[in-house]
């Protein structure tokens, strides 16, 4: 094996890392990107190419919705609850404690007092 093919070999060693359906798209790109931009007689990739794909690997692997959830409805459910559960908190706060919403946390200043 010449250094060009090991040199390729390495890359997409480290390609691997990257889910499957981003391969399908990219990989080939990627590839041909990486082997552009190597330096004549290179033969590995190095050190700062290697953490670079790894942590490309980490940041698209562990990204939401890139794996595409079993259900998408709990997406959906999310989203929802996202909205939910401060419009619920407002409501709280508005009958219970009215001047709890316009009120600063303690050393903020008299807003409170202005108000009463």
């Amino acid at each position: 094996m010449n250094g060009s093919e090991q040199l390729e070999h390495g890359y997409q060693r480290l390609l691997a890392l990257y889910p499957a359906e981003h391969r399908r798209a990219h990989e080939a790109e990627m590839l041909g990107v990486l082997m552009t931009g190597a330096r004549a007689g290179q033969r590995h990739p190095g050190l700062a190419e290697s953490a670079n794909l790894i942590w490309g690997a980490l940041r698209i692997g562990l990204r939401p919705g890139s794996h595409g959830s079993p259900d998408p409805r709990w997406r959906d459910a999310l989203a929802a609850v996202s909205v939910v559960v401060p419009l619920l908190a407002l409501l709280y706060f508005a009958v219970h404690d009215p001047l709890a919403l316009v009120s600063l946390p303690p050393g903020h200043g008299p807003l409170r007092a202005a108000i009463v």
